[in-house]
């Protein structure tokens, strides 16, 4: 009896043993996917690739040249901020130390922790009036205190942004 149930053992462990183990091949073309997505990033809202992007200085030179309104422009940038309420919007860091609001009209929402990434986006850029509400709204969502909050008493003209997709590596 004993020999019977040491030769099951040993069945059932070659069989699990040979149970199409991944090979090497296999391994490493998972390792490559996973670096090509760091690569690559990570797509929210339409599918865009980072060919092709302009520069924030760029994207400043042509609205000072009298363009008030660019359509499918692509942009690249480094986040500043993030809308801590679910992500609907992000500040890009601008070369006059101000930022460029980008928003996404609630069709996607990216990750509240992308701060300091880089990140490509398309869509339109244009000169916006932005009122104290939609400007204290803001800084809520970003998480300011009340006392900051307060401080803001006067809507202001700025460069503004909607994206229909954003790129985040």
């Amino acid at each position: 009896m004993k020999k019977y149930l040491s030769l099951h053992f040993v069945l059932l462990l070659a069989i699990y043993a040979c149970n199409n183990p991944k090979t090497d091949t296999q391994n490493q073309t998972s390792i490559v996917n996973i670096d090509s997505i760091k690569n690559s990033g990570i797509n929210y809202g339409e599918k865009i690739d980072g060919k092709n992007a302009i520069t924030m200085d760029s994207l400043l030179a042509l609205v000072t040249s009298g363009k008030n309104t660019i359509h499918n422009v692509k942009v690249e940038g480094k986040i500043e901020s993030v809308c801590q309420a679910k992500g609907c919007w992000m500040n890009i860091v601008r070369a006059d130390s101000s930022n460029l609001h980008v928003s996404f009209n609630e069709e996607f929402f990216i990750p509240k922790n992308s701060s300091g990434k880089n990140a490509i986006f398309i869509g339109t850029a244009y000169m916006d009036t932005t009122s104290v509400a939609a400007l204290q709204h803001y800084a809520e969502d970003e998480g300011k205190s009340k006392a900051e909050i307060a401080k803001i008493t006067s809507p202001e003209i700025r460069l503004a942004f909607d994206a229909k997709g954003v790129l985040i590596r």
